[in-house]
């Protein structure tokens, strides 16, 4: 049965798309590349998305579907990233 009335649907599109003129158009065929691609994301991309993402969590945070304790800002994310934590330092020193 649901065989019967796909078959009925594609032929009911295949008359629809001949009588309002609309070429169909074969797919085109990926073919991977011999060698390996590495993907490169520039610095840039990943700051446009980040300022991206912390619009959206301060449109959040205005609309109060997240609490305010989730902001994400320029202080928070160079605290988290940016040079190395005092445990870190820490160990590090300590096994040299």
């Amino acid at each position: 049965m649901a065989q019967a009335f796909a078959d009925n649907e594609a032929e009911r599109r295949t008359k629809v798309q001949q009588t309002l003129g609309i070429r169909v158009l074969k797919p085109i065929e990926v073919k991977p590349s011999e060698e390996r691609t590495i993907p490169f994301i520039s610095d840039s991309t990943i700051r446009f998305e980040m300022s991206i993402f912390g619009a959206m969590m301060n449109y959040a945070i205005k609309k109060r579907y997240v609490s305010a304790s989730q902001r994400f800002d320029e202080a928070q994310s160079s605290r988290r990233c940016g040079g190395m934590s005092s445990r870190w330092k820490s160990t590090v020193s300590s096994t040299l």
